[in-house]
């Protein structure tokens, strides 16, 4: 491969909004020869613009690491409605990304506050979490976008002002997921998906009463009822 080729790929694979194989890259710099690919490849290794995918037994090239697509597609994903990351990794498609990548790259996405901070996590069961996006919530309610009037954001400050021990200072994010205002607004979110038949709940059968302390990973229904999973329903004409 000539050094002209190279840079014209390379001003290709930056151009594209998404990943491009080698065949691609080739295609559209007039390139030819079998060691096209092989000569992109360790060209490209280890350089600061341009991102090289290992896909089975071949390869992508992307402007961007396969974790911030995944990031932009789950995120994106989950405010048109609430996923488990197994769920998301079935029905959101990421160029030349698995399925066992995509979940591995959404764990990693999960593990940042600044992506966490757009989220509401509810647990299904002990091995799955529900992902509610923010901007889904804020449309449940009927707002369209989420802004300083959206109720959930006033019930956040007015939990912050209770909690924190004076003005300015900080009030610690497991407490504030924990706030029994919180709590309320989730719930009844959750209860109006439900009666809507937008989510199952999965009804707790354990001895009563619950420990104060635990309250919190139940949700209450009508009368006695306590949820403590929820799901979402079953696509129509699937399989039992």
């Amino acid at each position: 491969m000539t050094n002209e080729m190279f840079e014209a790929a390379k001003a290709v694979i930056q151009r594209s909004t998404g990943p491009m194989t080698a065949k691609q890259v080739r295609d559209a710099v007039g390139g030819r020869g079998n060691t096209f690919s092989a000569d992109l490849r360790k060209g490209l290794q280890g350089h600061a613009q341009i991102s090289v995918w290992k896909c089975g037994n071949s390869y992508a090239f992307a402007s961007r690491p396969s974790g911030a697509y995944v990031e932009e597609a789950f995120l994106r994903a989950i405010e048109e409605r609430p996923l488990t990351i197994a769920k998301a990794a079935k029905v959101v498609e990421v160029p030349y990304v698995s399925e066992e990548r995509f979940r591995k790259e959404v764990k990693a996405v999960l593990s940042r506050p600044e992506v966490t901070d757009k989220l509401f996590q509810f647990p299904a069961s002990r091995q799955s979490v529900i992902y509610f996006s923010r901007v889904w919530m804020a449309k449940q309610g009927g707002a369209g976008t989420v802004d300083e009037e959206n109720p959930l954001a006033s019930v956040i400050r007015a939990v912050v002002e209770r909690l924190q021990s004076g003005p300015g200072n900080y009030v610690r994010v497991d407490h504030l997921r924990r706030a029994p205002e919180l709590r309320a607004e989730l719930d009844k979110a959750v209860i109006r998906l439900a009666r809507a038949g937008k989510l199952v709940l999965g009804r707790y059968e354990g001895p009563r009463p619950v420990p104060e302390d635990e309250e919190w990973a139940y949700i209450p229904g009508e009368g006695r009822d306590l949820f403590i999973s929820v799901a979402l329903p079953r696509d129509e004409g699937a399989s039992s």
